[in-house]
């Protein structure tokens, strides 16, 4: 019997709050606790303390206080700092899911609070690089970690997925208008901006641009540009149990991202049988921009968008797209994490 143990904050397993990172989290928890064979799952360390300050604090009081011990295999699963000061024989691994900030720090959010996370969080980074073994969500992430100076041979790319209410039949919405939509995040790497300011290009008649996601980061820019033009509008959140639904409001949707450890929105979109549109020159994993659109600049995105309305999308490619991005399952990522723990396990 293998004792694995994930690390984690008990709020970071809370898919609901609508992040990339919270999905992983959770998927990969009840899916293995689902599907063990000769592994007992545990989440431990950080789970029962809720941060005054942040990680760093968590860090501090969780990890000093447990005695990880007792695991064969301990799993952190994000790069914050919660790595254990008390592991003694059991073997650390930490799933990577991006290296931006220490990558591309010109794309951090800027701000007192998000100065202090963000010397948190590039701490937790290039500690996890100390871990034995690395998981990374994609092959950019991989390289990126080789570049840091991590070795290649103990890194495994385990992507992720999309869950099973993804497959089910799009029922689109008949609506008047072409409906563009965005889902997700407003942090400067979003490039939301980008995707705004397409539509000053776009001329053509019934076309609206539809954006869901938290008020916060860069929240005003969306909402000062729904006031000034009225094809623009901010939606609010999207609810966990809405999203399927609102996927299948759009007729296109964009992500114009500057980088990302995998990109989980475009095989969502993908999955439903949406084109997608994305940023040409962003850092966007291999994976998933397979069948995306790619635009040059604004007036290319605009472009696009004005031929999608106009000609559709081409059902080869859409068929092509849907069936490619159901092949990222949860399921799969589960099953291939328990098969590596299994094999460092020999």
């Amino acid at each position: 019997m293998i004792k694995v143990g994930l690390l984690g904050l008990a709020e970071d397993y809370d898919k609901s709050k609508g992040q990339g990172i919270q999905r992983y989290m959770h998927e990969v928890y009840f899916r293995m606790k689902l599907n063990r064979k000769n592994i007992q799952i545990e989440k431990t360390g950080n789970s029962h303390i809720v941060p005054v300050i942040g990680a760093g604090l968590s860090f501090l009081l969780g990890n000093m206080a447990f005695d990880f011990g007792n695991y064969d295999i301990i799993h952190n699963m994000d790069q914050k700092p919660l790595l254990p000061l008390r592991k003694d024989n059991a073997i650390l691994v930490t799933t990577v899911h991006d290296f931006q900030p220490l990558l591309a720090p010109y794309l951090n959010d800027i701000g007192p609070k998000e100065r202090l996370w963000q010397a948190i969080i590039n701490y937790g980074m290039w500690k996890s690089l100390e871990s034995d073994y690395l998981i990374a969500r994609s092959t950019l992430t991989k390289a990126d970690a080789i570049k840091l100076g991590y070795d290649r041979s103990k890194i495994t790319i385990i992507s992720d997925g999309v869950d099973e209410r993804y497959f089910s039949r799009s029922r689109r919405m008949k609506r008047k208008d072409f409906v563009v939509g965005y889902l997700g995040a407003f942090r400067k790497r979003k490039n939301i901006g980008f995707a705004i300011n397409s539509f000053r290009h776009i001329n053509t008649k019934n076309i609206t641009f539809e954006i869901y996601g938290k008020e916060e980061f860069e929240y005003k820019k969306v909402i000062s540009a729904s006031t000034k033009d009225g094809r623009i509008k901010y939606m609010g959140f999207a609810p966990e149990n809405k999203i399927v639904q609102i996927y299948d409001s759009f007729d296109a949707f964009v992500f114009p991202s500057l980088y990302e450890g995998f990109g989980i929105p475009i095989i969502e979109a993908q999955a439903r049988g949406l084109p997608v549109i994305i940023c040409k020159h962003g850092k966007i994993p291999k994976e998933v921009r397979k069948y995306c659109f790619e635009a040059d600049d604004e007036e290319h995105m605009a472009r696009i968008i004005e031929s999608l309305k106009e000609n559709g999308y081409n059902e080869r490619i859409r068929k092509k797209a849907t069936e490619y991005a159901r092949s990222f399952t949860w399921a799969r990522e589960s099953t291939e994490t328990l098969k590596l723990y299994k094999i460092i396990m020999g």
